[in-house]
């Protein structure tokens, strides 16, 4: 099951003071039941404390990074899914459409760490999918690279303006992937 950092907060804090009053009582009256619901509650306070670092401390090697590629042109899709294997970065769940993308964002059970999009696209365009991914609290720190082949600094201005983390001009090169790539992910280089 996958809980927001919110949740995840509210369930540390509710579990630390449950163990705390359970502590307070124990040492009026220790008994074995309650001596194991007190190891029982540690425990699962322990999995979710650990689980909340985890989620902070994020990708621990290029292939941990999952990644959502989208773009309806299949072999632009296939060149960048490629050059992102190239650097070690393999975990790559593509996408052909925006709508189809936004399904991944949502039902996919891990979130990407990651989303690759291109800008004009049938159905929904990269915005609509950055508008989608931008609501969901499970991806709060996710980047969001939108690679284009608009050149036109007044729109690329408004999208960086509207919450886009950075663009790729298309053709995508594998240095400048690489840059971006480096800009987001720095421990793993």
């Amino acid at each position: 099951m996958e809980f927001t950092a919110e949740e995840k907060a509210l369930i540390i804090q509710t579990l630390s003071q449950r163990k705390q009053w359970l502590e307070k009582k124990l040492t009026d009256a220790p008994n074995a039941a309650s001596e194991e619901m007190n190891r029982q509650l540690g425990r699962v306070l322990a999995k979710f404390t650990a689980e909340e670092h985890k989620v902070e401390t994020g990708p621990q090697s290029r292939k941990d990074v999952r990644i959502l590629l989208v773009d309806d042109d299949e072999p632009s899709a296939k060149m960048l899914a490629t050059q992102l294997e190239g650097l070690d970065f393999d975990n790559t769940t593509l996408a052909h459409d925006g709508q189809s993308a936004i399904k991944l964002l949502y039902d996919t059970p891990l979130p990407f760490h990651l989303v690759l999009c291109d800008w004009n696209m049938p159905i929904k365009n990269g915005l609509e999918v950055h508008e989608a991914m931008e609501a969901s609290e499970r991806y709060v720190h996710t980047p969001f690279v939108m690679s284009t082949s608009v050149t036109q600094a007044t729109l690329i201005r408004e999208a960086i303006d509207r919450g886009i983390n950075d663009y790729l001009a298309k053709p995508i090169s594998e240095q400048a992937l690489k840059r971006k790539l480096k800009r987001f992910f720095p421990q793993l280089f």
